[in-house]
Parts: C-alpha cells; sequence; structure tokens
C-alpha cells in the first residue's frame, strides 16, 4: 500500500511537472504570436512604429504575467503576493537574462542618448513608485489606479519628445489587410489564457 501510494505519487508529480512545462511553452509561445500579427495588423493600418512599440509589444510581451497575475487573483484570493513576485521576477529577468545575455553575445551595447536621459530615469520611476506603493506589505486600487496613469504619462511624454514617431513610416510598403491576422490574434488569446489557467493549476496541485 506504501508503494502503491508513493507510485501513485510520483506519477502525479511527474504529471502536473509536464502540464506545467507545455502550458509555459503554450503562454510563451501564444504571447509571441499575438504580438507579432498585432505588429502586422499595426503596420498595415500604418500605425506609426512607436505607438505600436508602446502598446502592442510592450503589452503583447507582458501577457502572460498579466494574464497568469489575474487567474492567479481569481483562483485564490492569497495568491495576490504571486503578482508581486511575477512583476519583481520578470524585471530582474528582463536585465540580468535577456539584457546580460544580449550584451555578452554581441561583446557590447551601445546606447542612444534617449536612452540615458530619458528611459533609464522614467525607468528608476517607475520601479520608485512600485516601491513606495508595495513597501507597506498592501497594494490598493487607488496605487493601482496611480500606476497605470503613470504608464500613461510615459506614453504621452515620450509621444511629445519623439514627435517625428507620430506618423507612419512611408518607406513601409502598402499590404492588403486580411482576415488571417485577426484570427491568429483570437487564437493567440485563446491559447494565452489556457496556458496562464494550467500553469496557475499546476503550480497549486
Amino acid at each position: 500500500t506504501i508503494y502503491f501510494a508513493l507510485i501513485t505519487l510520483l506519477y502525479m508529480i511527474f504529471l502536473w511537472l509536464l502540464v506545467l512545462i507545455v502550458s509555459i511553452f503554450v503562454l510563451v509561445k501564444s504571447s509571441d504570436y499575438l504580438t507579432f500579427y498585432s505588429v502586422e495588423v499595426g503596420t498595415i493600418l500604418k500605425v506609426p512604429r512607436f505607438i505600436i512599440g508602446a502598446t502592442a509589444v510592450a503589452v503583447g510581451t507582458s501577457l502572460p504575467e498579466i494574464i497568469t497575475s489575474l487567474i492567479a487573483i481569481f483562483e485564490e484570493a492569497n495568491l495576490t503576493e504571486f503578482v508581486a513576485s511575477t512583476v519583481v521576477g520578470s524585471n530582474i529577468a528582463n536585465i540580468g537574462l535577456v539584457f546580460g545575455i544580449s550584451s555578452f553575445i554581441s561583446y557590447e551595447a551601445i546606447f542612444k542618448k534617449k536612452l540615458i536621459s530619458i528611459d533609464i530615469p522614467l525607468f528608476f520611476i517607475a520601479t520608485a513608485l512600485f516601491v513606495l506603493t508595495t513597501m507597506d506589505g498592501v497594494f490598493t486600487f487607488k496605487e493601482a489606479i496611480l500606476l497605470l496613469l503613470a504608464y500613461v504619462v510615459f506614453i504621452t511624454y515620450s509621444l511629445k519628445q519623439n514627435p517625428t514617431q507620430k506618423k507612419a513610416d512611408p518607406k513601409i510598403p502598402s499590404k492588403k489587410l486580411d482576415y488571417k491576422p485577426f484570427i491568429w490574434i483570437a487564437g493567440s488569446a485563446v491559447g494565452i489564457y489556457f496556458g496562464a489557467e494550467y500553469t496557475i493549476q499546476s503550480l497549486l496541485k
């Protein structure tokens, strides 16, 4: 009986570990497809590149964390700490892994003046806002509104600092918009939802 229970336990651990791996893969790939086809739609519609980057790319690449966090909160009310951990962990990974590995492979990274004088200070301001609003251990609805407004201010300020990016690039060739990108976007959204759902379920199990 003990051996049977042990085998059953190991089987369940292996099964949910497999579900976790597959769910993360589906979550990441769905996010990639959603971002890619959203950018394609924006490009065909002659949306400025900065707007595409600040919305479709920025939000699309963050969707796995956003949806996973929302599902975690709806599944278990006491998993709100998981949201903060996701935010901190993803930012550390972006800086330490993504930027570190890419700079290591290319041997050096060259920054534009705008990144050093505007973007990096804004990054520190956003980080400071996050620290100040969470250091008491409670993140309120008003503080959430504050951070959302800060994101809107960032986009608005960036547009004013880059007036040439408000217009679409005339060099981009015209392309007819069909239904294919929208099917991929809808399918990717479904993939993100179920990927996030089963990621949380496997972690809870």
